[in-house]
């Protein structure tokens, strides 16, 4: 039997805490695992979010690719247009 004997908890007189001890052990681990899960889980989502928010942003792009049909390697820079084709060749 586990009891309180002096202030302390402890295992009864004849008897032995052999079992309790690890079955304490193993709830505090099996609650800071699940905790830290938890947290693990919400802070996944947070930055999903953020990614989601970013993506819906308009006009953020540094370099605007030029639409379909004309040279694809021509871009949109800060500077102007400019052809990106020579890195390719």
């Amino acid at each position: 039997m586990f009891i309180w004997k002096n202030g302390k908890a402890q295992a009864q007189t004849g008897y032995n805490d052999d079992l309790v001890m690890p079955l304490a052990t193993a709830l505090y681990v099996r609650d800071t695992a699940i905790r830290m899960r938890q947290q693990g889980m919400d802070l996944s989502r947070a930055t999903m979010a953020s990614f989601t928010s970013l993506n819906q942003r308009s006009n953020t792009a540094v370099y605007n690719v030029a639409p379909m049909g004309n040279n694809p390697y021509l871009m949109d820079t800060p500077n102007g247009q400019e052809d990106f084709s020579w890195l390719l060749g």
